[in-house]
């Protein structure tokens, strides 16, 4: 919800704000710093270390740490009691680790009886980003170890609790699971140490495994990200441990001949307590991970990053029970020259080409989405286009380098503004505003990506068309360029050409950065871009911001206007030809209370008219919420607005209700309270009523999870009622997401996803193996009913027009060099 911070009691991809912090300099200019090793005979070390003040936020290289000559019982320990009250408050790479280099590596197996881990110093200074104040050390022992290789990084984890408890041992349901809910610990490697991009490997208690890669200073993370590495854990009643092995060319390390240093950081989870802790703490104002507060490891030669080149082919075979209106693309996958039979087999292959690590060719010849997870189904109430996420492999990996604009709220959220210039799923993918997609086959991408002082991004795609034989009906070209600085400021461009049998030629290009003062506590930030048709000609838009994030508060002013001959084919944008304004506000204090962790009152408005002052909407949000300190939820909205309609619409598509010409004052109120995330047992339910239009709706809605060790599931289901003089409409939304985890990469997955109201069904099974290199065999079932997608203006109730599809598919991969 863009009116509110940490909204979602899933996510903490939540902004946790900040207040005035300084780093304490001695009369020298340098910061001291104190190391402190602790020996078995109940000895102290303490080392100080003096690092430049101004170091903070620089590319330069910090100072080298002390060598510690090491047994099992040494430990860099977490700060005592003396400087904990702001033990955050230090220059930028001033917290470092003193790796081993062995000529032994572990075997990751998650029991850490090897030699090698009695000999890595043991790091326990984990900071909490939920202490008040901000950044004590937490209360969940975490120990941190690192050794390496010439191929690769190993890290061990140590996890203890603070006191006697149940513990997290189910598996996650996937990868969101894993990095936003579960118990689990995480490891971040910035390889180009440019303060910009870095991976993240994260694994749950149980060993199930999650990475992301993130861009823009930690800001943007990308979920799809995968990459080739190995991971194991161990658990007792006491305590658990985690293993990994990371090969420097998964973390995109270049080989060096000569000492070299790299960023990281690490973080764990612990949902029971509610507690989450980072080794190197950056200021609250920013996001939960930026790579400009990393910490240092400094490594010696030789490193090698090997995995060169890697060669994903696949095969597969496929039923439809209407070889028209496949579910995974058209006929045009049928290799096998089969007509229309109801069988066909394709196949195709997936490349990765990495001659340099800041290099990087993506290739897929005929992308295989058969386990593509379906769209949810809801209800959209409103008359402009809703976003959905980008499912598909190939261009959900890099997605966010491409993005320029504001991001808007998911479909979950069920809202419209935004304006994003490059949407991937206007790539070989139709959805209207009704959510009712259409396919069409993806023959060929590839993607180029340089990381270096500017990154450099480029997506170049062909489109068949959706019919028998196989054509070039349309190839699409994206080219991005980001150049971030210090303090998270950046600068970018992007360009996109079109061109195609089927599709006028277009052209866009546009420009943004952002620029932070403060510590990135005032934020000034905007895009612009110009689109030019073969038909419309040419148009511009542009949208500026300004934000300010501390401790206690944020606020943020927003201007948009794009122009009526503005073409955004390529991006999302549901209103053109309008000028909008916005503001949005929220107080978030810290709270010293045994049952609530943080409030938040929040509040937004948005002000939006067409270029000639045609009033589209006035919107207004108010929202409070409280999240207790078992991370259970609770937030109460207050939605209030003025609909300008100008033209009629259909409500929510289903044929049944229209909209007329009229202003429309909307009130609606809504409570939505959700019980500690990670339970064996986890309720939500919620409620909301008022205006619809010229009508009434109520909306009561409930939703039940499971976290049964192998077993997860969550079902989900909202009853729709709408007065509409003289009408009464009911409407059933049903989301059900099942997972049995037969090991940690070896699983069934069953989603159902069902509205009476927009008459749509579709329910999937999905059986994957994962083994090797990213090889895959997959068999998934689906079945769909309802609207009609290549009828979509035909009324359907929710079991009309069945269609079923089976497909098997076996996925190798493997690198040659």
């Amino acid at each position: 919800d863009d009116a509110a911070v940490g909204t979602s009691p899933l996510s903490d991809t939540r902004r946790v704000t900040v207040g005035d912090h300084k780093v304490r300099a001695n009369s020298a200019g340098s910061a001291p710093i104190e190391v402190v090793a602790k020996v078995t005979a109940n000895v102290t070390v303490v080392a100080h270390i003096d690092v430049l003040a101004t170091e903070r936020k620089t590319n330069s290289a910090p100072t080298p740490p002390p060598q510690l000559k090491s047994d099992a019982e040494i430990d860099l320990q977490a700060p005592t009691a003396d400087n904990a009250d702001e033990p955050w408050n230090v220059p930028h790479g001033s917290k470092q680790y003193p790796p081993v280099r062995t000529s032994a590596p572990p075997k990751i197996d998650g029991v850490l009886d090897e030699p090698l881990w009695r000999t890595v110093p043991k790091d326990s200074r984990f900071q909490s980003v939920h202490s008040k104040p901000y950044g004590k050390p937490t209360a969940e022992p975490t120990t941190m170890q690192i050794a390496y290789d010439e191929d690769a990084l190993y890290v061990a984890f140590t996890c203890r609790y603070s006191s006697k408890r149940d513990r997290d041992d189910a598996f996650p349901a996937d990868q969101l699971d894993v990095l936003a809910t579960s118990e689990a610990v995480g490891f971040y490697i910035d390889g180009a140490h440019d303060h910009t991009n870095a991976y993240s490997f994260v694994v749950s208690r149980t060993g199930a495994r999650a990475d992301a890669e993130l861009t823009q200073g930690g800001n943007v993370p990308n979920f799809d990200w995968r990459g080739i590495w190995d991971v194991a854990t161990h658990s007792t009643p006491d305590e658990w441990t985690a293993e990994f092995r990371i090969p420097w060319s998964t973390a995109a390390v270049s080989s060096h001949d000569a000492a070299f240093t790299i960023g990281i950081n690490a973080r764990r989870r612990e949902p029971i307590s509610g507690e989450l802790s980072f080794w190197s703490l950056h200021p609250p104002a920013t996001f939960l991970v930026d790579t400009n507060f990393f910490g240092h490891l400094p490594l010696s030669p030789p490193i090698r990053a090997r995995q060169t080149l890697f060669l994903q082919p696949y095969a597969a075979m496929a039923y439809d029970q209407d070889p028209t209106r496949s579910g995974f693309g058209s006929r045009l996958y049928d290799f096998a020259k089969t007509g229309d039979n109801h069988f066909r087999a394709y196949a195709g292959l997936q490349l990765r080409y990495r001659p340099i690590r800041t290099f990087q060719i993506d290739a897929s010849v005929n992308p295989d989405f058969t386990s593509v997870t379906p769209d949810t189904a809801v209800t959209n109430f409103d008359r402009f286009e809703i976003l959905f996420r980008e499912n598909r492999p190939f261009f959900a990996d890099d997605r966010d380098r491409f993005t320029m604009g504001t991001v808007p709220c998911l479909s979950d959220d069920a809202c419209s503004e935004g304006a994003q210039l490059f949407y991937s799923r206007r790539i070989g993918l139709s959805t209207d505003v009704n959510g009712v997609t259409r396919f069409a086959p993806v023959l060929y991408g590839s993607r180029v990506v340089y990381r270096g002082d500017v990154d450099v991004a480029a997506l170049n795609v062909g489109v068949s068309s959706p019919k028998s034989e196989i054509s070039m009906a349309d190839n699409i070209t994206v080219l991005r360029l980001n150049k971030s600085f210090q303090q998270g400021r950046r600068l970018g461009s992007i360009l996109l050409l079109r061109k195609g049998a089927l599709v006028p030629d277009y052209g866009a290009t546009g420009v943004d950065g952002a620029y932070t003062f403060f510590d990135q506590h005032l934020v000034f930030s905007g895009f612009t871009a110009g689109s030019e048709t073969s038909a419309a000609g040419k148009g511009f838009m542009g949208q500026g911001q300004v934000g300010w994030n501390s401790q206690d508060f944020f606020a943020r002013a927003t201007y948009l206007e794009i122009g009526s001959t503005f073409d955004g084919q390529l991006g999302f944008f549901p209103l053109t030809g309008i000028r909008s304004a916005s503001f949005a506000a929220g107080y978030t204090p810290f709270l010293d209370s045994d049952l609530v962790r943080q409030v938040a009152v929040s509040g937004s408005f948005n002000r939006t008219r067409k270029i000639d002052e045609t009033p589209v909407y006035d919107r207004g949000v108010i929202a409070v919420s409280a999240t207790m300190t078992n991370d259970a939820y609770v937030v109460t909205r207050l939605n209030t607005a003025n609909e300008y309609v100008s033209d009629p619409f259909q409500l929510a598509g289903n044929g049944k209700l229209t909209v007329g010409v009229a202003r429309y004052p909307v009130t609606t109120a809504e409570v939505q309270v959700y019980t500690p995330p990670r339970r064996k047992l986890e309720l939500g339910v919620g409620y909301l009523e008022g205006d619809l239009y010229a009508g009434y709706t109520r909306q009561p809605w409930v939703s039940v999870a499971f976290n049964l060790s192998r077993f997860n599931a969550k079902v989900y289901y909202k009853l729709i009622t709408v007065h509409y003089a003289p009408d009464g409409f009911v409407g059933h939304q049903i989301s059900l997401r099942a997972t049995y985890s037969y090991t940690a990469l070896a699983r069934s997955s069953f989603a159902v996803e069902a509205n009476t109201f927009t008459a749509r069904t579709t329910v999937q099974l999905a059986n994957s193996i994962g083994f090797g290199s990213l090889s895959t065999l997959s068999l998934v079932l689906r079945a769909t009913a309802g609207l009609d997608p290549s009828k979509p203006t035909v009324p359907a109730e929710w079991l009309d027009n069945p269609n079923f599809v089976a497909a098997l598919a076996f996925a190798y991969g493997f690198t040659l060099f």
